[in-house]
């Protein structure tokens, strides 16, 4: 595979996590979710081009979530997106999902992320989110 030019739109450092802290950043990172959490998927985009869109799409065993697609508007230059997936009620179903993002209406993802979502699952708890005991 060959390096894009220069100047294209390209997407880096997506992974998935199960919040986001108070200025946005990443926080509980994992491949594998529990069936009610709500995850992040949380990128960066270099060469941003503010007139265009980044979509996000998710997947079921293979299968596109239409309701769950989100459009992400960027900036220019180098910024951080993020997007997330969360079912009403019991949850998501359980087994192997995928989180896709593309430039506008490019059939080729630019970037392509695995996770797995299951029941019993525990993230790690978040930095500062633990109870401060005081003596």
């Amino acid at each position: 595979q060959t390096a894009p030019p220069s100047g294209e739109v390209r997407v880096i450092n997506l992974g998935l996590f199960g919040s986001l802290g108070p200025k946005g950043q990443p926080l509980q990172p994992s491949a594998v979710f529990p069936p009610t959490q709500k995850i992040y998927a949380v990128f960066t985009y270099l060469n941003g081009v503010p007139t265009a869109r980044l979509e996000v799409r998710w997947l079921a065993s293979g299968e596109e979530i239409p309701q769950a697609r989100q459009p992400v508007e960027m900036q220019g230059g180098a910024r951080q997106g993020f997007a997330w997936l969360q079912a009403a009620g019991a949850g998501l179903p359980e087994g192997p999902y995928q989180v896709q993002i593309f430039l506008g209406g490019n059939d080729q993802p630019l970037a392509t992320a695995n996770f797995t979502v299951k029941a019993g699952t525990v993230l790690p708890p978040a930095p500062g989110g633990a109870a401060i005991i005081s003596r």
